[in-house]
């Protein structure tokens, strides 16, 4: 019956192999959004303002 405990293991080992394989996709894409989503913060331009809110302050 070591087979058997042999095979329980390799299933074992392949399952959690799969879910570190998945922890690092879900790693390399939060990395991803993270990046695009600084990119995009360099690359804002200043806001224009509507009619009339430049005499709002005084």
């Amino acid at each position: 019956w070591s087979v058997k405990s042999n095979n329980r293991n390799s299933s074992w080992r392949a399952r959690q192999s799969a879910d570190g394989q998945a922890q690092q996709q879900r790693r390399n894409d939060r990395q991803k959004v993270i990046t695009i989503k600084n990119k995009t913060d360099t690359r804002r331009t200043k806001k224009k303002k509507k009619i009339g809110e430049h005499n709002k302050k005084r």
